[in-house]
């Protein structure tokens, strides 16, 4: 099948970032795409932390700017993953919703929130999301997300094969957002974790700037194989990348002819239990003992 990702630059008009998706997903699929993904947030700023909320949040299913995208979704017969704010019982959740023709088929709320969030909004409580469509097997994350292996190899676990991420990468806290191959850390991880499970990674990110803060662009596709099938894309200039995928590939787990890096796992190990090295139990009598004659001193 084909898969996109779009590289977005929404601005402070609701109506004009609903227009610009809604533009991208026929764009997508007049190139043949069954599955776009778009950014986190992709109709608001990202840049929330003082901004009233409800003028960008809405309810899911029935909030207008979802219900516009069930409807292209319906019309066009294809699938997507798109991030929006969302609120619910008087709380905030950094929300992507899965959709495709026959209506809504899962939303995951972020689990580990970044920067402002975490005093804004809810955290979800799913380690990831995962959704069966004709396509493929897919799981959802969110941005920061992707920083924790634990909740990627759970997807891979699961036998997902289609990592689905929107993102707003972007320079806060980065002194060297980019190295000298125009790549942002976030790009290697993301084909860091595609090679390490054997998945195919989909990341959707932001361009452009929001006050002092940079979006870093690189939106790509990542093959099993750890390397890019498209992009990473410009770090300035919004895009749309459509790349012909097989997603059964995803379901080969081996490596060579002796190897597999879900059966190779040593499970036995990886406990936070486990014991402390000898080299360490053996030196630690030394440590204390100067901490004594420090201490008489």
């Amino acid at each position: 099948m084909k898969a996109a990702v779009a590289q977005l630059a929404p601005g402070n008009d609701l109506a004009q970032n609903v227009e610009q998706t809604v533009h991208v997903l026929r764009e997508a699929q007049r190139q043949g795409a069954r599955l776009v993904v778009l950014p986190e947030l992709c109709v608001s700023p990202y840049q929330l932390g003082s901004a009233p909320l409800e003028s960008w949040a809405e309810e899911v299913p029935q909030g207008r700017t979802l219900q516009r995208w069930l409807a292209e979704a319906k019309r066009l017969r294809i699938y997507c993953v798109a991030g929006l704010l969302e609120r619910a019982g008087g709380r905030y959740f950094n929300t992507a919703v899965v959709l495709g023709p026959h209506g809504l088929l899962g939303c995951y709320r972020k689990a580990h929130l970044f920067g402002w969030e975490r005093a804004r909004l809810t955290a979800g409580n799913q380690a990831y999301l995962a959704v069966a469509t004709p396509p493929a097997r897919l799981g959802v994350l969110v941005c920061y997300d992707l920083r924790f292996v634990e909740a990627v190899r759970l997807s891979a676990l699961g036998g997902l094969q289609v990592l689905c991420v929107p993102a707003a990468w972007s320079d806060a806290g980065k002194p060297q957002p980019w190295d000298r191959y125009g790549f942002s850390g976030a790009a290697h991880l993301a084909l860091g974790h595609a090679y390490a499970n054997r998945l195919f990674v989909l990341c959707a990110n932001r361009v452009g700037k929001e006050g002092t803060v940079r979006y870093l662009g690189n939106s790509l596709i990542a093959g099993p194989s750890g390397h890019p099938l498209a992009g990473p894309a410009s770090a300035t200039e919004p895009a749309l990348l459509v790349q012909e995928i097989d997603p059964a590939l995803a379901d080969n787990k081996r490596v060579g002819a002796h190897n597999d890096i879900l059966a190779d796992r040593r499970t036995d190990l990886y406990s936070l239990e486990a014991r402390e090295p000898e080299i360490s139990k053996s030196s630690r009598p030394r440590r204390q003992e100067r901490h004594r004659e420090r201490g008489r001193s």
